[in-house]
């Protein structure tokens, strides 16, 4: 009887090995699913962020206060001559940079990269700021 008492206790520890061995790699795969998870929420915010600062950029370059008129793209196409080569007075940053007229008043026209959000603040200012006499010139 001793033997076959022995080989039940062989088995039954086996057994528990192999249990506490499944738990382990459970807890862990647990442990690596919670934290791909985790990781996947940041990267969703962040993306989420990145967007409504693209979209706070838009709004705020397509705010009208008042000051100044609203613009369609097909005014902007006409007065651009469709973005031809021979109207372009300039290339940076933030895109290129556009000579034409606009209720026949001389502009410069800037288009800008989506990739250049990042500095959107400077661009605003930079905008606001400058006359369209001021492209083009050799200071």
């Amino acid at each position: 009887m001793q033997p076959r008492k022995e080989k039940k206790a062989k088995t039954a520890a086996e057994a528990m090995m192999k249990h506490a061995k499944t738990e382990k790699e459970v807890k862990i795969a647990r442990k690596l699913l919670a934290e791909e998870a985790c990781e996947r929420q940041i990267a969703e915010l962040k993306a989420l962020q990145q967007s409504l600062e693209k979209q706070k950029i838009v709004n705020a370059l397509m705010s009208c206060d008042g000051r100044y008129r609203r613009l369609t793209r097909e005014e902007i196409e006409v007065a651009t001559d469709f973005f031809s080569d021979s109207k372009m007075i300039g290339k940076g940053g933030y895109g290129k940079v556009y000579k034409g007229n606009l209720d026949h008043t001389p502009v410069a026209i800037k288009i800008l990269h989506p990739d250049a959000s990042q500095k959107k603040e400077e661009f605003l200012r930079c905008t606001a700021l400058s006359p369209a006499s001021s492209y083009g010139r050799d200071d």
